[in-house]
């Protein structure tokens, strides 16, 4: 059976039995018998007034239909495949096509025609009021709107799947609206020329931090580039991975300067493709030139890395980048962003992926983020080379051997200056990480510790007059058991001492004593976190037993809940830790017959999984986060009042 088309209806018209509707407004016509411009079929409507959404998805829709009874005209563009008949099946119409049939949802991101008519099919033999009414389509995702690319090049010259997303960077800086439509998170892809300061690319991307979008490169990253000291200190480590790479491949000094194309972490060059991955780490930028150039003393450095528009790919790059954009775009298309919670704080983790004794390992590292993530806390690792990423996290925690003449140093010195809570603070790395400043410190507030001697080079061989051997001999910033020697006599005596006197003008000779263990109470902010016992290596005085072929080998270790641990032992602890600031310490203690005695206060204690944590479980690392929240809050609300 077919339908002779209307004056309200498709080409080839549908025709509902038993409703009366304009198919541009969705209205029933209800009262009317024959509506201007509707179906003239008789009988009571089924459907309801639809939802205005409705009404308004009809009307901006490329249907093919004329006038309906709300006097709008159909929209011109492309029409649907026009319908060969319909087949009735109760009152529901079942259609069928002569092509293929036309999409479920139409460029303007609303239902189809078809898909409303199908939807009314579905429902045959159920109330069609009460379940449409109650149902409503989920609305295609516009993820391709949340992305853009900045480029002077024209956008014909992109890949199809990513050119609706090219907008030159004048228009870009020019729109402050662009993306703010429903979408909470926007991606920027800077593909721009001219990043120096002050530039066009550079305002680019410092407009879209202001704007709260995701932007590569990032306003640090082109100021890294465009100064001078910042960017020598990150290719230190550049420059070193190069000679280590083309000494590997045997090239030597005779050959010329050569230059590497860099894009989004990749290079077309296979025997370079590691490096490529360190340029990206240094550097994140899309797209980058190295230029490297052979150095008779050094071998070779690189004169320089100069960041590259799209529009200035060098000869023969073009299939490649165009290949490294699908890869980061996912698959031909830049997939938006999963929307996920955002932290309310950002913390930053200093640590050393190549430190074989870091003061936390990666099991703990782990569960320091998990625990962040269960405190609304986001926690980030950085190398010594992130320095100058610092000023975007809240808050720092040193996971690194800390010391005074050391980056750790360094970033403790910056973040302090930002404001910003730091664990280990820099007074407290000043304090702990010199031994003759703890020994006079500890001594000058009746704190008992072993009987210790401040030694330079005229003294050396009278440390003998005050103790009896065997003596330890230790330099003032040694950690791990490290410049800490055992001298059995005289000259042991000289020959140790005089090698520890090469690197410090002074060191400390203290009294041996042996004890088949060492406490170790961790304090934070004033308060025990654990207890625990290190014990000594096998067949060794110390805890850790550096051996000749460079491997170590460890004691054992038991860790306790405070309240099982001796009470004096953690008051003597809390005693010591106190006279050097409320952050993060772990002092190590023996017990003799004399008594308990303090050996020293560590700014920046051991914390690894299943070591210190073996009591307390993810309850330390949330006691920890816990610490840099309330810091956190405490700064926040000073600056409100």
């Amino acid at each position: 059976m077919s339908a002779k088309p209307g004056p309200c209806s498709w080409k080839v018209c549908a025709t509902l039995a038993s409703a009366r509707f304009c198919a541009l407004c969705m209205r029933s016509s209800r009262g009317t018998a024959t509506g201007p411009g509707c179906l003239s079929s008789p009988g009571r409507s089924v459907l309801p007034t639809s939802p205005p959404w409705w009404r308004k998805a009809a009307c901006l829709s490329s249907w093919s239909v004329n006038t309906g009874c709300c006097g709008k005209k159909r929209r011109t563009g492309l029409s649907f495949p026009p319908l060969t008949t319909t087949v009735f099946t109760s009152t529901i119409p079942t259609l069928i096509y002569r092509k293929r049939p036309p999409p479920r949802w139409n460029a303007c991101g609303f239902p189809s025609p078809v898909a409303i008519l199908n939807r009314w099919r579905a429902l045959a033999g159920r109330d069609c009021a009460r379940a449409w009414c109650s149902t409503r389509p989920t609305l295609p995702s516009r993820e391709l709107s949340m992305l853009l690319i900045l480029s002077e090049r024209k956008p014909e010259t992109f890949p199809p799947s990513v050119a609706g997303l090219v907008v030159t960077p004048r228009a870009y800086i020019a729109d402050p609206d662009r993306g703010k439509a429903g979408h909470p998170a926007v991606r920027v892809l800077n593909l721009s020329g001219d990043c120096a300061y002050l530039g066009l690319g550079y305002y680019a991307s410092l407009l879209a931090e202001a704007r709260g979008h995701t932007v590569l490169p990032s306003v640090e990253t082109l100021v890294s580039l465009n100064r001078r000291v910042i960017r020598k200190f990150l290719l230190r480590d550049l420059n070193t991975a190069l000679r280590a790479r083309l000494g590997a491949l045997g090239v030597g000094v005779e050959r010329a300067p050569f230059s590497l194309f860099v894009a989004f972490g990749a290079t077309p060059d296979p025997r370079f493709v590691r490096f490529a991955r360190q340029v990206w780490e240094a550097f994140p930028v899309p797209l980058v030139e190295v230029l490297v150039t052979p150095c008779p003393r050094l071998d070779w450095r690189i004169k320089d890395i100069r960041p590259l528009s799209a529009r200035d790919l060098p000869q023969g790059r073009e299939a490649f980048f165009q290949e490294q954009l699908a890869r980061v775009l996912g698959k031909g298309d830049w997939k938006a962003p999963r929307v996920r919670t955002q932290p309310r704080w950002s913390l930053a983790v200093l640590c050393d992926p190549a430190d074989p004794t870091p003061a936390s390992d990666k099991e703990a590292l782990a569960k320091l983020a998990r625990a962040g993530v269960r405190q609304g806390v986001g926690v980030t690792l950085l190398t010594r080379h992130d320095l100058p990423r610092l000023g975007e996290f809240d808050a720092l925690f040193i996971r690194e051997t800390t010391n005074v003449n050391h980056h750790t140093f360094a970033f403790a010195r910056k973040a302090e200056a930002e404001g910003m809570p730091v664990i280990d603070d820099p007074t407290s790395i000043l304090r702990c990480s010199n031994k003759v400043y703890l020994a006079e410190r500890l001594a000058a507030n009746g704190v008992p510790t072993p009987r210790t001697l401040v030694v330079d080079r005229r003294h050396l061989v009278q440390v003998e007059d005050h103790f009896k051997y065997p003596i330890v001999l230790k330099i003032p910033d040694g950690s791990f058991s490290r410049g800490v020697v055992k001298v059995e006599d005289r000259e042991a005596l000289v020959s140790l001492g005089r090698r520890l006197l090469a690197s410090s003008d002074l060191i400390l000779a203290q009294e041996f004593m042996p004890t088949a263990f060492d406490w170790r109470v961790g304090i934070l902010n004033g308060q025990p976190l654990y207890v625990s016992q290190y014990m000594m290596s096998r067949h060794h005085w110390q805890i850790v037993k550096h051996n000749a072929d460079g491997s170590e080998e460890y004691g054992g270790f038991r860790t306790f809940d405070v309240a099982d641990a001796p009470a004096e032992i953690v008051a003597l602890a809390l005693r010591a830790a106190n006279l050097m600031g409320n952050g993060l310490y772990g002092v190590d203690l023996k017990e003799t017959e004399r008594g308990c005695f303090v050996i020293e206060v560590n700014d920046n204690p051991s914390i690894d999984g299943g070591v210190e944590d073996h009591f307390l479980k993810g309850k330390l690392y949330d006691t920890l986060i816990g610490e840099f929240v309330r810091r956190l809050e405490e700064n926040h609300h000073k600056k409100r009042h």
